[in-house]
């Protein structure tokens, strides 16, 4: 007998294709990259400075050893990767919450959910910002950061132009968002013990389950 030792866990949450999501940048060290590569496909990516993500046509610095978000359309990798012909999901707007743990911190066989329920809450993600009821006041600032998230220099610039206190704004825009978020913590909890159920079995605590990437690669959902 053996016991798996989580290092990397990979959370999806898909949104209706219409949907246009967005993730708020609630600290500065948050670094955003958009990586394009060969195919046309675009996938937009939130980190901490440090090492590097490579893309096929650009390399920009994300930390791989800190957490990482990322959003992309599942119809449109997978016709630019040539996987499909046509729209596959009706749900097809994708924020993927790639965290990482301490060898030994999360333990297959008794999971932690708070733990890993606590990494999705530091996660701002705004499902649709049209549909999310926020005033109008507040959608145009965040409208300029959800078509370029490295723009809040340029919010901030603005605010001033206009005499206003950049702080002050910031923290107005911060609540509003923090109302309306999505609450991925709680969609966690409410769906992981059904989720993480089949690796309880008996079957999966021996070796001749020790192939990792197969293991991984067929038990692999979205929320």
């Amino acid at each position: 007998m053996f016991n798996w030792s989580i290092r990397n866990l990979h959370i999806a949450f898909d949104y209706p294709s219409h949907y246009k999501p967005m993730v708020y940048k609630h600290h500065h060290k948050v670094v955003y990259v958009k990586l394009t590569d060969a195919n046309g496909f675009t996938t937009h990516y939130f980190g901490s400075r440090g090492s590097k993500v490579v893309g096929e046509t650009e390399t920009r610095w994300i930390h791989r050893k800190n957490n990482i978000a990322i959003l992309y359309d599942r119809n449109e990798k997978e016709l630019a990767k040539g996987i499909s012909d046509e729209p596959r999901h009706d749900f097809s707007k994708r924020y993927e919450a790639r965290m990482i743990f301490k060898i030994g911190e999360l333990l297959l066989s008794d999971i932690d959910h708070a733990r890993v329920a606590q990494e999705l809450d530091k996660r701002i993600l705004i499902a649709d910002l049209e549909s999310s009821g926020i005033h109008d006041y507040a959608k145009r600032p965040l409208r300029t950061l959800q078509e370029d998230f490295s723009s809040m220099d340029k919010l901030v610039a603005n605010w001033k132009w206009n005499g206003k206190k950049p702080a002050k704004e910031k923290k107005h825009l911060k609540a509003t968002v923090m109302e309306h978020r999505e609450p991925l913590a709680t969609m966690y909890l409410e769906h992981c013990e059904e989720r993480f159920s089949v690796f309880r079995e008996p079957s999966y605590a021996t070796e001749q389950n020790c192939d990792a990437s197969r293991f991984v690669e067929s038990h692999s959902w979205s929320l």
